[in-house]
């Protein structure tokens, strides 16, 4: 698979950066290129469904007050349990009025 081929929001993959370390858009924290990407082995575009990948960054990300790893369970959560999820993007799909 030719990464550089692969296209996500008709972006090919050399067009992207990743800002860690700030709430804000456009200033602040560290900036980075992908170097690869991995997509959701069920991802599929027309319901974005399983939108979800792994990204490799061509910097490495020092740690410090504004950057931490996120901390993955290990555990299988109970039924009805209250979880915490975070995330960004569209929280409904557009409608056509």
């Amino acid at each position: 698979m030719n990464l550089k081929r692969l296209f996500l929001c008709r972006k090919t993959i050399d067009q992207y950066r990743v800002r860690a370390g700030t709430s804000r858009h456009g200033s602040d924290g560290h900036v980075s290129l992908l170097e690869w990407q991995k997509p959701h082995p069920v991802f599929t575009k027309e319901t974005m469904d399983a939108d979800v990948a792994v990204l490799k960054l061509v910097d490495k990300i020092t740690f410090g007050p504004t950057m931490q790893p996120i901390k993955l369970t290990s555990a299988q959560p109970r039924q009805g349990q209250m979880l915490t999820v975070t995330g960004w993007g569209v929280l409904v799909r557009p409608t056509v009025l």
